[in-house]
């Protein structure tokens, strides 16, 4: 029934008491907000809480609701905020976790070595972007994995642009100098260089 409307037509379905619509939006965004919050925290019991909470309160407020044509946006802005205060409640550290990506290649040979060779290097970044310090390692997700803009990283964030281009300067640079190999820039290319949507 909703899975020809826009988000911004289901955000109106569920103002007008459509609970179907709340689980098309919980079904269209859920995997993303998981993978968005694990980059922030690797405790899932917590992540599917706040994710339970988010939901629920949409719904609770549902006739209150402002009009959103950004739903993605604000899904990711919102679970954020909640998440990052029951983190501050408990206290606790920030971990990244890189998602899978899939490659293609001409033949099964080739196509288990590519992925081998990914997953090694997904590794491998994951170890030194956890070296990043919490924001920085936000910014590079939210960047580069969800392909967001700027404007974008600043609506979720609550930053001014200047302070979101400048974090990720830093946190590049400071990867940069986390590798310490001569093929830095070839490296970052490759795990950094995923499709912008």
């Amino acid at each position: 029934m909703f899975k020809q409307e826009s988000d911004a037509e289901i955000w109106k379905e569920i103002k007008q008491d459509h609970q179907g619509a709340l689980s098309e939006l919980f079904y269209r965004y859920s995997d993303l907000l998981l993978s968005y919050c694990l980059t922030i925290t690797q405790d899932r019991d917590l992540i599917k809480d706040c994710i339970q909470e988010l939901f629920l309160d949409i719904w609770k407020r549902r006739d209150k609701l402002a009009e959103v044509e950004k739903v993605k946006y604000y899904l990711l802005s919102v679970i954020r905020r909640i998440l990052l205060r029951r983190l501050k409640a408990d206290e606790r550290k920030l971990q990244i976790e890189l998602p899978h990506l899939e490659t293609s290649s001409r033949s099964e040979e080739s196509k288990t070595i590519e992925k081998e060779s990914l997953q090694n290097q997904q590794l491998y970044m994951a170890e030194k972007i956890n070296l990043l310090p919490e924001r920085q390692k936000e910014v590079i997700y939210l960047r580069y994995y969800l392909g967001m803009s700027h404007d974008e990283i600043c609506e979720i964030m609550d930053i001014r642009k200047q302070a979101a281009w400048n974090l990720l300067s830093r946190a590049i640079k400071k990867l940069r100098d986390i590798i310490e190999d001569p093929r830095t820039s070839i490296i970052l290319l490759n795990i950094l260089a995923i499709p912008q949507s």
